[in-house]
């Protein structure tokens, strides 16, 4: 039972906006509204409640458009491999720090309890190997979400082998040595995606910067998400000193 959202994974994704408050990214008000809708509800209706949410602030947002108000926002997905390619950028930075998505994919089969072989071999495992690592995500409500949920829909496949197969295309190995731009990358402290954030520092060759954030802060979970106001200082006090030729 959360604070907000009467379901553990419900509370824990539902209650990442709050970090985006300081910043007028989202709002107490709506998240509590979200949660009633949700109720004692389960994942589908928690996923309809949120929809509704957003279809209703992109009303709003399209609306203000035709009133004349303008406003735009970007992302950057895997910047340090966008680095490696593109000579021309000022700075990169990368919350948090990874070589990609195969590492995590290894860890999790050594927890299923895969041979070695099997692990460093994962685009071609028997079928019944797959199945049987099927069946261990489909009965934890959070690595289902992790892996169905999103990783299917995101990489636009529909069965853990081709998943396999196209996430572990998503890797720094060859490339982190062509970053030069100066690179920040985060660490927060109980996020299991910061595991390689060291190694990867390590490997880069470029003016590079490494900012940690702690539990005690209210930042040690995936990218900060409860204080995300202390992220943006960091790192863009960081962005302000490497575009003025200071890098920290």
């Amino acid at each position: 039972m959360g604070r907000f959202f009467r379901n553990d994974l419900h509370e824990e994704f539902g209650t990442w906006p709050l970090g985006y408050t300081a910043d007028e990214g989202a709002d107490v008000g709506e998240i509590i509204a979200v949660a009633d809708a949700v109720g004692d509800g389960d994942d589908t209706a928690y996923f309809e409640a949120w929809m509704a949410a957003g279809d209703r602030l992109r009303a709003e947002a399209e609306a203000a458009r035709e009133r004349g108000l303008r406003a735009s926002a970007g992302e950057l997905f895997l910047a340090p491999r966008a680095a490696a390619g593109e000579p021309r950028l000022a700075a990169c930075i990368a919350d948090p720090g990874s070589w990609g998505i195969g590492p995590g994919l290894k860890s999790f089969a050594a927890k299923v309890g895969l041979s070695a072989a099997d692990i460093d071999n994962l685009n071609a495992l028997d079928q019944g190997v797959y199945d049987r690592m099927q069946e261990v995500i489909d009965t934890n409500p959070r690595m289902r979400w992790s892996f169905v949920q999103r990783g299917f829909w995101v990489h636009g496949v529909d069965n853990l082998r081709d998943y396999i197969r196209v996430a572990s295309q998503f890797t720094l190995e060859g490339w982190v040595e062509k970053i030069r731009c100066p690179t920040l990358l985060t660490a927060a402290e109980n996020d299991p995606l910061s595991a390689g954030t060291e190694a990867l520092f390590a490997a880069l060759q470029c003016p590079k910067s490494l900012i940690r954030f702690t539990a005690a802060e209210g930042a040690g979970d995936h990218c900060e998400m409860q204080n995300r106001s202390l992220l943006n200082r960091r790192v863009l006090d960081w962005l302000d000193l490497t575009l003025a030729g200071k890098v920290p």
